[in-house]
């Protein structure tokens, strides 16, 4: 096994997280996010967040859908928001 293959090896075990929560990406949108309401948000909140604008965005999109799949987009929608609320 040359140098490449056991390093590679070596990240994919286990012990190594494979979470979003640890992505530099979310972490800097975590400070943009704490800057912006004033108070310290986590990543794992973070992303419950950009799930929630994601939904949202997805169930106001004027489209040519059956208002089935409009209704279901909504629930899906609130149950995001839901999800941010503190606990």
């Amino acid at each position: 096994m040359n140098k490449m293959n056991t390093s590679t090896a070596h990240t994919l075990t286990a012990t190594a997280p494979l979470s979003l929560t640890n992505n530099r990406a979310i972490i800097s949108l975590a400070r943009i996010y704490s800057a912006l309401l004033e108070e310290n948000v986590s990543p794992a909140r973070t992303l419950r967040l950009v799930h929630a604008q994601i939904a949202c965005i997805a169930a106001l999109l004027p489209a040519e859908m059956p208002i089935l799949l409009h209704l279901a987009l909504l629930a899906w929608a609130g149950m995001a928001v839901y999800g941010c609320r503190k606990k």
